[in-house]
């Protein structure tokens, strides 16, 4: 039996509106993306053969209960990394417009995408508090004029 999904339009995630770009911001995290997958697999990080950073989502290969090599892909949303890519991408918003953006895409994401509750409150504060610091800072700018 196959699953089907129901179509939703065009994607607005953070991906694939190049918000972030895991595939090429963590090319040096291989080792800490495999600790954590193994942490989320409850399985030894031994038992971890390969990660491979593909477009939207994980690539792992893993030893199986039977002891054959096994693969699945695997959600970069699991992974609390992604948490700290779209913390920092966040906070680097310089102006109303580009967090918006953001906002938009959070919107999108928690609709398609199943999130942790804990960082969902997280990337919500964030968004909240550099909405804060912009304004400030555009007040602060035109006390100074």
């Amino acid at each position: 039996m196959s699953r089907r999904r129901r179509y939703s339009g065009k994607s607005q995630s953070l991906i694939a509106a190049r918000l972030v770009q895991p595939r090429r911001e963590w090319v040096y995290y291989t080792n800490r993306i495999r600790r954590e997958v193994a942490r989320l697999m409850r399985m030894p990080l031994e038992d971890i053969y390969d990660v491979r950073l593909k477009e939207h989502q994980l690539w792992v290969s893993y030893r199986g209960a039977d002891g054959k090599t096994c693969s699945t892909f695997f959600s970069y949303r699991r992974l609390p990394l992604w948490q700290e890519l779209v913390v920092s991408k966040i906070c680097a918003c310089r102006n109303r417009r580009e967090l918006a953006r953001f906002s938009v895409a959070m919107r999108w994401e928690y609709r398609n995408f199943c999130y942790p509750i804990a960082m969902r409150e997280i990337i919500d504060e964030t968004l909240d508090n550099q909405g804060c610091e912009l304004d400030w800072a555009a007040s602060a700018g035109e006390a100074a004029c």
